[in-house]
């Protein structure tokens, strides 16, 4: 990708469930991408069968949402979660502050939330059903 670049993303699942799109970036930092705070409430459910594209058509605000490709260049990471669940339940699960901007040490912190997501598929109570892949990506100038 370039600097300046505009992407979207499309997620598809076959059970239903919560997305979360997190970025590291090229300098370590993690990044919240999916869901922001310009979603409108309720577009972070992934229906069986409804491809979902990120960003959506229109932001909480009504006006089309996009995102653009900007520094730094280098390679980056981006990693989708999926839990078959609400999304209290996943944000719970996240750094403090990610959803104001980026927190640093991304291997740190995805080390949690991976610990995290563990012990909720091991509860003998309630266990959650997870998964997560990821997409390797390269900015250039």
């Amino acid at each position: 990708m370039q600097i300046g670049d505009f992407v979207t993303f499309t997620a598809s699942a076959d059970r239903p469930g919560t997305l979360l799109l997190l970025d590291v970036d090229p300098t370590g930092q993690l990044a919240q991408v999916y869901p922001s705070r310009l979603v409108a409430k309720g577009d972070t459910r992934v229906t069986p069968g409804q491809p979902l594209t990120i960003p959506s058509a229109l932001g909480a605000n009504g006006r089309p949402l996009r995102i653009r490709v900007t520094e730094p260049a280098g390679q980056g990471l981006l990693l989708g979660l999926f839990i078959e669940g609400d999304l209290p339940q996943l944000t719970a699960l996240m750094p403090a502050g990610i959803a104001g901007g980026p927190v640093p040490n991304a291997g740190q912190s995805l080390f949690e939330i991976s610990q995290k997501l563990l012990r909720l598929e091991s509860d003998p109570d309630r266990p959650v059903a997870w998964s997560a892949t990821y997409l390797p990506y390269r900015i250039e100038r």
